[in-house]
């Protein structure tokens, strides 16, 4: 009985519907690259995770990857959160990207197809995203990132 309760609750808190909001807010602040859609993979495990989401929130102009990455808590179990989440990033990606509230292009270069960004109630979460994207990982090529994350295989 009590497994049916955890299951059902994480059904209920990882839903690509309640999620969605967060890789539109990422995307729409993350400047154009190819192959920016391996970082997509990164987004939730980072912004969903108490000391991560505690970090890029409170995030200034000054904070970069460097700086985040020496806060160990931050990136411990980064490899077991992807894998954890890349099933329910997988579902995200393809259900904005058949809204077309995202745009892939030949490079594989995600961007932000929309004004505004969609209505959620997780407002914290959005703005880590947000940090995430414009503070964190803007002047960083993708390779960088996940070397300096640790991270070899997805």
């Amino acid at each position: 009985m009590t497994k049916d309760r955890i299951q059902h609750y994480i059904t209920l808190t990882r839903s690509p519907i309640i999620l969605s909001p967060i890789l539109g807010a990422f995307y729409r602040e993350l400047p154009s690259s190819p192959k920016n859609i391996l970082l997509s993979y990164l987004v939730l495990p980072l912004v969903l995770y108490p000391s991560s989401q505690e970090f890029l929130s409170t995030a200034r102009k000054t904070s970069n990857l460097r700086t985040f990455c020496q806060k160990k808590d931050c990136i411990i179990g980064l490899h077991q959160r992807i894998n954890e989440f890349k099933t329910v990033t997988n579902r995200i990606m393809n259900d904005m990207l058949g809204k077309q509230f995202l745009k892939l292009y030949d490079d594989l270069s995600i961007k932000y197809d929309q004004k505004d960004l969609m209505p959620s109630k997780l407002k914290l979460e959005i703005k880590s995203a947000q940090n995430l994207a414009s503070k964190i990982f803007k002047s960083q090529d993708i390779p960088n990132i996940y070397r300096q994350l640790g991270i070899v295989r997805l």
